[in-house]
């Protein structure tokens, strides 16, 4: 049952992905779109008018651990299990930021976990950029999930796969002069 759920989700992040290299949307944004089908499939499509408070919570302490005394100020917890939370954040903030290094490093990705993390609290605290988001999944996304199948996915992999193969190489060309 579980391997069924996730083969639909995989396969459905894959439509996703075809159907944003069609539309030319970002990377970041298509990396969003993917948490937004996932969360509303676990939930509801009104899900993001009032998400977990949690959520929105670990996104600021991962992305500004120095807010979390701050924002746990109201929970009625102890010096000693704040303490633990302060220390726990800290430590997978700072993780954080060494994978972003490493995946820069190591293979050209910026920021990677960072600004995935940055677009979903954005997600949850702009109501302009959630409206955006939405109706993007909503009328793009979600309308054109039924349309893509395996042929539909393979061209739009491969025009993608052209088009940044004649991005780096136009890349290189300037480099060479």
């Amino acid at each position: 049952m579980e391997h069924d759920y996730l083969l639909k989700f995989y396969n459905d992040i894959k439509k996703i992905y075809a159907i944003c290299f069609d539309l030319n949307i970002s990377d970041d944004k298509t990396r969003l779109l993917t948490y937004i089908h996932i969360k509303i499939c676990e939930n509801e499509i009104n899900y993001f008018d009032n998400p977990k408070k949690e959520e929105i919570q670990a996104l600021i302490m991962l992305l500004n651990p120095q807010k979390i005394m701050q924002i746990l100020k109201d929970e009625n917890l102890e010096q000693e299990q704040l303490e633990i939370i302060n220390n726990s954040a800290h430590i997978l903030a700072n993780l954080l930021v060494q994978t972003d290094i490493k995946f820069a490093n190591e293979y050209g990705l910026e920021n990677r976990i960072s600004s995935e993390f940055k677009y979903r609290l954005l997600l949850y605290t702009d109501p302009n950029f959630k409206k955006q988001m939405i109706d993007l999944y909503t009328n793009e996304i979600k309308t054109k999930l039924h349309v893509y199948d395996d042929s539909k996915i393979n061209d739009a992999f491969s025009k993608y796969q052209k088009k940044y193969l004649q991005n780096e190489l136009e890349f290189r060309k300037l480099l060479s002069q």
